[in-house]
């Protein structure tokens, strides 16, 4: 104890300080440290689930991309079927329009034909019946001119004869 009081250091002080400082330490512990260490445990905690979950959601996403790329894959044969299936559809609809408009074309063709024919019968029949009326007409004027110079003829070989006797 002489040791102490050479360098001048009460030792019931110390000691109480001593206690004091175990005491704030405890209280120290209790208040700061504790909640402290909890505060860091619960973060880190978090920490680790954060990057767990980052790793589930990359693997999650790299999933979902190679998905991705299938439904586009799909999604392009889709398309690619349903243009040529349309395509196939619009070939078959032209080659129809195609048949009837060449049907309608046949139709007006032969109706157009079948009136031409009768149009070229009735004037052949308007011509012979108009040529029967010339040549019937012709020979009546030929007749009757026939018949007056006839008549003429006779009068005149008539007259001739009654003035010769």
């Amino acid at each position: 104890m002489q040791i102490f009081e050479t360098f001048g250091i009460d030792w019931k002080i110390l000691i109480a300080q001593i206690v004091n400082f175990f005491i704030l330490m405890l209280i120290l512990k209790k208040i700061f440290y504790k909640p402290t260490i909890k505060f860091l445990e619960d973060r880190e905690e978090k920490i680790r689930n954060g990057l767990k979950n980052a790793d589930i959601y990359q693997k999650n996403l790299q999933s979902l991309e190679v998905e991705k790329e299938r439904v586009f894959r799909q999604a392009r044969k889709d398309a690619q079927k349903i243009i040529n299936q349309t395509v196939a559809q619009a070939e078959e609809i032209k080659i129809g329009i195609i048949k009837n408009a060449k049907s309608e074309a046949d139709k007006i063709l032969k109706k157009t034909t079948f009136q031409i024919e009768n149009e070229k019968r009735k004037m052949i029949e308007d011509v012979k019946d108009d040529l029967s009326n010339l040549i019937i007409k012709s020979l009546e004027n030929l007749t009757k001119q026939k018949a007056e110079k006839n008549d003429s003829l006779f009068i005149t070989n008539l007259l001739k004869t009654e003035l010769k006797s």
